[in-house]
């Protein structure tokens, strides 16, 4: 897609990060979000509002200090089954920078907890700097697994 001075800027990265907590501890704080993680990760989200069921929409607001405020993403595709999620950021700060974001997100076991896999592809409005959402987003989920641990199982 085409940028004010006419070039395509379409990114596309992939990240790989290695979890200590089990599959089934990230996904229990994960279908928990909207509360587990203001509560349990109060330094990073304010809160998290659900605008709508079908399709599923959350608005995000993060904590003061964060590169990004606000956040609005649509959940595209939720695989409860094979453990993969698809979004698209339809609102917030990053769209001052972005002319649209995709998310597509995974979980795969192995012996010491878990591996996130995420791609992310999005089109710059120019070549201004945004604010380091890639980094952002990998210090969010490093978050998640540090205080998996301290979420009671059900048992």
């Amino acid at each position: 897609m085409a940028s004010n001075d006419g070039f395509v800027y379409t990114n596309k990265f992939q990240s790989t990060i290695n979890l200590q907590s089990s599959i089934a501890e990230i996904s229990k704080l994960f279908l928990g979000a909207a509360k587990l993680f203001p509560e349990k990760l109060s330094d990073i989200y304010k809160s998290i509002t659900v605008i709508s069921q079908i399709p599923l929409v959350w608005e995000i607001q993060y904590a003061k200090g964060c590169p990004v405020k606000k956040e609005v993403i649509r959940v595209d595709e939720l695989d409860v089954v094979n453990l993969k999620l698809s979004y698209t950021v339809i609102g917030g700060d990053l769209l001052k920078f972005y002319k649209n974001i995709k998310v597509e997100a995974g979980l795969i076991p192995n012996e010491s907890g878990c591996v996130v896999t995420r791609t992310y592809e999005f089109d710059k409005k120019n070549t201004k700097f945004g604010p380091a959402f890639l980094e952002f987003d990998i210090v969010k989920i490093i978050e998640v697994d540090r205080v998996c641990s301290n979420i009671p199982s059900k048992e």
